[in-house]
Protein backbone atom coordinates (compact mmCIF):
# COMPACT_ATOMS: atom_id res chain seq x y z
CA UNK A 1 0.00 0.00 0.00
CA UNK A 2 1.36 3.46 -1.24
CA UNK A 3 -0.13 6.57 -0.17
CA UNK A 4 0.20 8.65 -3.71
CA UNK A 5 0.18 7.70 -6.73
CA UNK A 6 3.44 10.03 -7.64
CA UNK A 7 4.86 7.46 -5.02
CA UNK A 8 3.56 4.35 -7.03
CA UNK A 9 5.32 5.55 -9.83
CA UNK A 10 8.32 5.94 -8.22
CA UNK A 11 8.27 2.57 -6.61
CA UNK A 12 7.28 1.07 -10.23
CA UNK A 13 9.86 2.56 -11.99
CA UNK A 14 12.84 1.25 -8.90
CA UNK A 15 11.71 -2.14 -9.99
CA UNK A 16 8.31 -2.98 -7.95
CA UNK A 17 5.86 -5.40 -9.43
CA UNK A 18 2.83 -2.39 -10.47
CA UNK A 19 -0.44 -5.80 -9.70
CA UNK A 20 0.98 -6.04 -6.38
CA UNK A 21 0.77 -2.71 -5.61
CA UNK A 22 -2.26 -0.15 -4.65
CA UNK A 23 -2.37 3.91 -3.81
CA UNK A 24 -4.29 4.54 -0.08
CA UNK A 25 -4.44 7.23 1.59
CA UNK A 26 -3.53 7.34 5.26
CA UNK A 27 -6.69 6.83 7.72
CA UNK A 28 -7.58 10.20 9.64
CA UNK A 29 -10.41 10.39 11.63
CA UNK A 30 -11.46 13.88 12.28
CA UNK A 31 -13.01 15.44 15.09
CA UNK A 32 -16.77 17.13 15.87
CA UNK A 33 -15.56 19.90 17.54
CA UNK A 34 -17.19 23.03 16.95
CA UNK A 35 -16.01 26.80 17.13
CA UNK A 36 -13.36 28.90 15.72
CA UNK A 37 -10.14 31.58 17.03
CA UNK A 38 -11.74 34.69 15.45
CA UNK A 39 -12.67 36.13 18.78
CA UNK A 40 -9.34 35.17 20.10
CA UNK A 41 -7.43 36.69 17.09
CA UNK A 42 -9.65 39.77 16.91
CA UNK A 43 -10.78 38.48 13.77
CA UNK A 44 -14.09 39.67 12.27
CA UNK A 45 -16.83 38.08 10.77
CA UNK A 46 -16.75 38.92 6.97
CA UNK A 47 -13.12 38.95 7.64
CA UNK A 48 -11.38 36.50 4.31
CA UNK A 49 -8.89 34.44 6.49
CA UNK A 50 -5.69 33.04 4.48
CA UNK A 51 -3.65 30.49 6.37
CA UNK A 52 -1.88 27.23 6.74
CA UNK A 53 -0.38 24.90 9.88
CA UNK A 54 2.98 22.98 9.83
CA UNK A 55 5.19 21.52 12.55
CA UNK A 56 8.11 23.66 13.73
CA UNK A 57 10.77 22.67 11.58
CA UNK A 58 13.51 24.77 10.00
CA UNK A 59 14.08 22.13 6.79
CA UNK A 60 10.40 22.58 5.30
CA UNK A 61 10.22 26.01 5.53
CA UNK A 62 9.11 27.36 2.14
CA UNK A 63 10.40 30.70 1.01
CA UNK A 64 7.19 31.19 -0.96
CA UNK A 65 4.62 32.16 1.06
CA UNK A 66 5.52 35.50 2.67
CA UNK A 67 6.37 37.16 -0.81
CA UNK A 68 3.60 36.02 -2.32
CA UNK A 69 1.22 37.16 0.43
CA UNK A 70 2.96 40.35 0.07
CA UNK A 71 2.67 40.62 -3.65
CA UNK A 72 -0.94 39.97 -3.59
CA UNK A 73 -3.23 42.48 -4.64
CA UNK A 74 -5.80 40.88 -1.39
CA UNK A 75 -3.59 41.46 1.74
CA UNK A 76 -4.39 45.37 1.54
CA UNK A 77 -7.80 44.09 2.38
CA UNK A 78 -10.02 43.22 4.62
CA UNK A 79 -7.86 39.89 4.89
CA UNK A 80 -5.55 38.46 6.83
CA UNK A 81 -2.81 35.48 6.89
CA UNK A 82 -2.90 32.97 9.96
CA UNK A 83 0.26 30.49 10.56
CA UNK A 84 -0.44 27.77 13.10
CA UNK A 85 3.03 26.63 14.13
CA UNK A 86 5.76 26.64 11.43
CA UNK A 87 9.06 27.61 11.33
CA UNK A 88 10.74 30.51 13.23
CA UNK A 89 11.92 31.69 10.18
CA UNK A 90 8.25 32.74 8.47
CA UNK A 91 8.26 35.15 11.55
CA UNK A 92 11.49 36.27 10.44
CA UNK A 93 10.56 36.40 6.31
CA UNK A 94 7.50 38.53 6.88
CA UNK A 95 8.96 41.24 9.59
CA UNK A 96 11.80 41.39 6.96
CA UNK A 97 9.20 42.09 3.99
CA UNK A 98 7.44 44.22 6.82
CA UNK A 99 4.16 42.26 5.88
CA UNK A 100 0.67 43.35 7.32
CA UNK A 101 -2.30 41.72 8.50
CA UNK A 102 0.00 38.53 9.90
CA UNK A 103 -0.50 36.33 12.94
CA UNK A 104 1.31 33.30 14.20
CA UNK A 105 0.48 30.64 16.54
CA UNK A 106 2.36 28.62 18.52
CA UNK A 107 2.78 25.14 17.15
CA UNK A 108 0.33 22.65 19.41
CA UNK A 109 -0.13 18.86 20.07
CA UNK A 110 -4.50 19.73 20.74
CA UNK A 111 -6.16 18.11 17.59
CA UNK A 112 -9.29 20.46 19.02
CA UNK A 113 -7.33 23.55 18.59
CA UNK A 114 -5.90 22.63 14.68
CA UNK A 115 -9.43 22.05 13.75
CA UNK A 116 -10.74 25.19 15.80
CA UNK A 117 -7.95 27.07 13.21
CA UNK A 118 -9.36 25.34 10.17
CA UNK A 119 -12.80 26.38 10.88
CA UNK A 120 -10.85 30.24 11.31
CA UNK A 121 -9.80 29.67 7.48
CA UNK A 122 -11.08 30.56 3.98
CA UNK A 123 -7.95 29.87 2.16
CA UNK A 124 -5.59 26.84 2.72
CA UNK A 125 -2.12 28.23 1.78
CA UNK A 126 -0.32 25.02 1.42
CA UNK A 127 4.21 25.46 1.31
CA UNK A 128 6.49 23.27 2.02
CA UNK A 129 10.26 23.41 0.78
CA UNK A 130 10.03 19.94 -0.01
CA UNK A 131 6.45 19.35 -1.02
CA UNK A 132 4.70 16.54 0.27
CA UNK A 133 3.44 12.78 -0.99
CA UNK A 134 0.19 12.52 1.03
CA UNK A 135 0.03 15.70 3.68
CA UNK A 136 -2.49 15.04 6.43
CA UNK A 137 -2.99 19.06 6.72
CA UNK A 138 -4.22 19.09 3.28
CA UNK A 139 -6.83 16.40 3.88
CA UNK A 140 -8.00 17.94 7.24
CA UNK A 141 -8.65 21.15 4.74
CA UNK A 142 -10.48 19.55 2.25
CA UNK A 143 -12.59 18.20 5.19
CA UNK A 144 -13.66 21.60 6.80
CA UNK A 145 -14.13 22.62 2.26
CA UNK A 146 -11.06 24.84 2.80
CA UNK A 147 -9.39 25.66 -1.18
CA UNK A 148 -6.07 25.02 -1.26
CA UNK A 149 -3.01 26.64 -2.75
CA UNK A 150 -0.01 25.33 -3.27
CA UNK A 151 3.58 24.96 -5.40
CA UNK A 152 6.07 23.13 -7.23
CA UNK A 153 8.61 20.98 -5.11
CA UNK A 154 10.64 17.80 -5.29
CA UNK A 155 7.59 16.00 -4.41
CA UNK A 156 4.15 16.30 -6.09
CA UNK A 157 2.06 14.13 -4.73
CA UNK A 158 -0.19 17.06 -2.95
CA UNK A 159 -1.19 17.88 -6.69
CA UNK A 160 -3.40 14.81 -6.56
CA UNK A 161 -4.96 15.73 -3.50
CA UNK A 162 -5.64 19.32 -4.15
CA UNK A 163 -6.73 18.58 -7.96
CA UNK A 164 -9.78 21.08 -9.03
CA UNK A 165 -10.27 22.11 -5.60
CA UNK A 166 -7.63 24.75 -5.59
CA UNK A 167 -4.40 25.79 -7.68
CA UNK A 168 -0.88 24.20 -8.09
CA UNK A 169 1.61 27.02 -8.69
CA UNK A 170 4.99 27.02 -10.74
CA UNK A 171 5.88 30.94 -10.08
CA UNK A 172 5.84 33.06 -7.40
CA UNK A 173 3.70 35.12 -9.41
CA UNK A 174 0.84 32.12 -10.26
CA UNK A 175 0.68 31.94 -6.02
CA UNK A 176 0.30 35.83 -5.58
CA UNK A 177 -2.71 35.47 -8.61
CA UNK A 178 -4.28 32.16 -6.72
CA UNK A 179 -4.12 33.87 -3.51
CA UNK A 180 -6.33 37.22 -4.83
CA UNK A 181 -8.58 34.56 -7.13
CA UNK A 182 -9.68 32.89 -4.02
CA UNK A 183 -10.63 36.65 -2.42
CA UNK A 184 -13.54 36.04 -5.34
CA UNK A 185 -16.63 34.85 -3.34
CA UNK A 186 -18.68 32.52 -5.95
CA UNK A 187 -15.17 31.16 -6.96
CA UNK A 188 -14.07 29.93 -3.23
CA UNK A 189 -17.07 28.41 -2.39
CA UNK A 190 -17.70 26.78 -5.78
CA UNK A 191 -13.90 25.46 -5.17
CA UNK A 192 -15.23 24.15 -1.10
CA UNK A 193 -17.24 22.43 -2.66
CA UNK A 194 -15.41 20.69 -4.90
CA UNK A 195 -12.77 20.10 -1.94
CA UNK A 196 -15.58 18.38 0.70
CA UNK A 197 -16.22 16.37 -2.89
CA UNK A 198 -12.30 15.58 -2.48
CA UNK A 199 -12.18 14.28 0.54
CA UNK A 200 -15.63 12.41 0.64
CA UNK A 201 -14.73 10.15 -2.17
CA UNK A 202 -11.03 9.98 -1.98
CA UNK A 203 -9.62 10.42 1.76
CA UNK A 204 -12.77 10.05 3.98
CA UNK A 205 -12.07 7.59 6.58
CA UNK A 206 -14.98 5.30 4.83
CA UNK A 207 -13.64 5.46 1.30
CA UNK A 208 -10.31 4.45 2.91
CA UNK A 209 -11.93 1.25 5.58
CA UNK A 210 -13.06 0.65 2.32
CA UNK A 211 -10.33 0.38 -0.12
CA UNK A 212 -8.61 -1.51 2.77
CA UNK A 213 -11.79 -4.13 2.71
CA UNK A 214 -11.60 -4.71 -0.58
CA UNK A 215 -7.60 -5.98 -0.28
CA UNK A 216 -8.78 -8.72 2.11
CA UNK A 217 -11.23 -9.39 0.19
CA UNK A 218 -9.65 -10.01 -3.20
CA UNK A 219 -7.21 -11.90 -1.05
Amino acid sequence: VLVAEEQHQRWNASGGEPDKAVVIPPAIEMPVGTGDLREELNISSDTIVYGMHQRADDGIFSQVLMPCWGASEVSKKNTCLVILGGSQLYRQHAQQLGLQNVFFLDSTGDVDRVHKFLNTVNVYTHARKDGEQCSSSIIEALYHGIPVIGHDAPSMGHRDQIKDAGFICSTFGEYADAIDKLYEDSLRKEMSKLARKQYRETFSLDSVVEAYTKIYDSI
